[in-house]
């Protein structure tokens, strides 16, 4: 396995079920009308009481309580970002792991999750967050972004 950051690192800055309590910051978004972010917020917290969830376990969830108005909010801002030319690709997502006597195992985690739809999207809103922080607060931050496309344009 090679991290990104090493482990001391990774386990300082991330959350701990083990820990009573976690540091952490919290992006916060309201949508407008369009689907598009109107207002957001940024805050440091302190989470307690975590618990390890699955995509499966979510799953269950998205009919009723929280989850379905977050499934609400993420369905309306991946419109606004398809009324604006985004197109979603499902891709495969490959694990590779290798055993410690040199084995290559690839298998390909499932991709037709609702709750990871869900959550990918959520992602997407945190980092659009992150971007508008960086710009409104002077931060310079690493971006990557993409060329205009010299194919015509595919509409979803």
């Amino acid at each position: 396995v090679y991290r990104m950051l090493p482990g001391d690192v990774a386990a300082m800055a991330s959350l701990d079920q083990a820990r009573p309590e976690n540091a952490t910051l919290t992006f916060s978004v309201r949508l407008g009308a369009d689907g598009d972010i109107c207002d957001y917020r940024v805050q440091p917290i302190i989470v307690s009481g975590l618990r390890r969830r699955t995509f499966e376990d979510i799953d269950g969830e998205l009919a009723g309580g929280t989850w379905s108005k977050i499934k609400a909010m993420a369905d309306r801002h991946r419109h606004f970002r398809q009324s604006r030319g985004h197109v979603a690709a499902d891709l495969p997502r490959p694990n590779v792991r290798v055993t410690e006597d040199g084995v290559v195992q690839l298998k390909d985690s499932p991709t037709d999750s609702p709750a990871r739809a869900v959550i990918a999207e959520c992602m997407v809103m945190a980092g659009r967050v992150a971007a508008l922080y960086a710009v409104d607060h002077r931060l310079p931050l690493p971006f990557r972004y993409h060329l205009e496309p010299d194919t015509p344009r595919v509409t979803p």
